[in-house]
Order: structure tokens, then sequence, then C-alpha cells
């Protein structure tokens, strides 16, 4: 049997093994809300409160941010979570992924409930969240199912590696160089924390270099060979977030759907 797996990276965080296996009885956290009818004037312009209220999932995406990083409002996980469901209802992914980061740890009003976050993560992760696919991986690594299912946490670092996440591809360099869900490949794993360490992990880089002292001049060669012209996959930018509207300009209005 192989030795434990080196601590992988969280990114989001894996659940805590001392936690109790119940939730702590907490006020009534968000469970099946109508849509939101009042925003406070000081969350945002007009046209954010208004697309928002109109339905638009960018806007109430973006109003859901607010209120969890108490932008413009006090901090409220509770109202962040009616307005990120608000948004993924209406197919916002990166709406999805925040939910499944909220459930996953929990906080005051939002009782932790990690197979939500893990049903959100995959939702999330399925349709192109870069974040979404490293939490699944982790929550999968961590033993959400009782036991760690090593080979399906693989499978979505992989995904979220080859988007050029760093830290899935520090954790896919761990799981190959210790055999864990894989055959032990020392390539892959040189490979993997070489590609963290360019992203600047120094950790990465002194893994990397331990592991090319195990390895043979011919495939550590072949190692380096196979970083030559490798370039991460495009993300997309919606999936991400990446592509929504500028909300601090005033006139900000959620752009067309034909223009996206």
């Amino acid at each position: 049997m192989p030795s434990a797996p080196a601590p992988l990276v969280p990114g989001g965080t894996a659940p805590d093994p001392d936690a109790p296996d119940g939730v702590r009885p907490q006020a009534p956290g968000p469970s099946s809300f109508n849509q939101p009818s009042d925003l406070p004037g000081s969350i945002g312009s007009p046209a954010l409160r208004a697309a928002a209220l109109s339905g638009d999932p960018d806007a109430a995406f973006e109003i859901g941010r607010r209120y969890i990083d108490g932008i413009g409002v006090a901090t409220s996980a509770v109202r962040a979570v009616e307005w990120f469901e608000l948004a993924a209802n209406h197919g916002s992914v990166p709406a999805a992924y925040r939910l499944g980061s909220i459930y996953e740890k929990g906080t005051e009003g939002v009782p932790r409930d990690v197979a939500k976050a893990r049903q959100l993560y995959e939702q999330a992760a399925d349709a192109g969240n870069v974040r979404a696919m490293h939490n699944l991986g982790v929550l999968l690594a961590a033993g959400i199912d009782g036991q760690p299912d090593y080979r399906d946490a693989v499978r979505w670092f992989r995904r979220a590696a080859e988007f050029g996440l760093r830290d899935s591809q520090y954790n896919l360099a761990v799981l190959y160089a210790r055999g864990f869900g894989v055959a032990v490949n020392l390539g892959e794993a040189w490979r993997w924390f070489s590609l963290a360490a360019a992203g600047g992990d120094s950790e990465a880089a002194a893994k990397r270099d331990e592991v090319a002292s195990k390895m043979d001049t011919r495939t550590l060669a072949a190692a380096r060979a196979s970083l030559d012209g490798w370039t991460p996959r495009v993300v997309d930018a919606k999936a991400n977030g990446s592509d929504a509207p500028d909300w601090q300009h005033p006139d900000s209005l959620p752009r067309k759907t034909a223009s996206r």
C-alpha cells in the first residue's frame, strides 16, 4: 500500500475531517425563496438593481456577490444565497459555483451542506467552471462519500489542470507521484509540477526537482519534451464569469444575448 499522499491544495477548502457529521441547529437558512423583490439603493446603480429585479442572471449574480462581500450593504450570506440561487436558476454558471462554495463551508444563516455543495460543483464543472472542477476534485480526494475517490479526483484535477489552474496541476502531480487514482508515473508528475512551478508555485518547483532526482535521463528528457508547445485550453469566459458587464459604471446595462 502506498503511503498517504502529500496534502492537496484546497483552492476551495476540503471538508474538515474533525467536523461532526451533523450540522448544529442554526437560524433557518435559505431553502426555497421566491424571486427577491427589493434592493437597497446603496447596493448599486439603478441599472444594476433594475436588471437584477427583472431576473437578469449577470445582474443577480453581481447582487449576490455584493451581499457576500459586503459591498454597499452589510454582509449577508442569506441574501447572497437568494440572489445566487436566482442567478443559477436563470443559467448563471458562476452563481452555481459560488453557491457550492458557500454550502461547502457553511456560514451564519446558511448551514453547511457538503452534499449540496457537491451537486452545485458538479453542475458548474460540467458547464465549464474551472474552479468548480478543482473544488470537486478536492471533495472527492477528501472522501465526501466516506472514503477518498482518487480516481474521480484525478479526472477533475486533470480537466482543471488542462485549463491552466495551478492548484489542480499541483494536485494532479501529487497523485501521479504517489500512485493514488492512477499508476505511479514520475514523468507525468514532473510535467504537472513543472507547469505549476511555471505559474509561480515555489513548492511545486521543489517537488519537481525532487521527482527529477528519481528519474533516469531518458524519462526526464521525454517529460521535458512533453512541455514543448504546451498551452492551456481556452477557458469559457461565460462559465467563469469573465465576460460579465462592468457594473461599476452607473449606466452599465446587461449585454444582449446576441452579442455574447
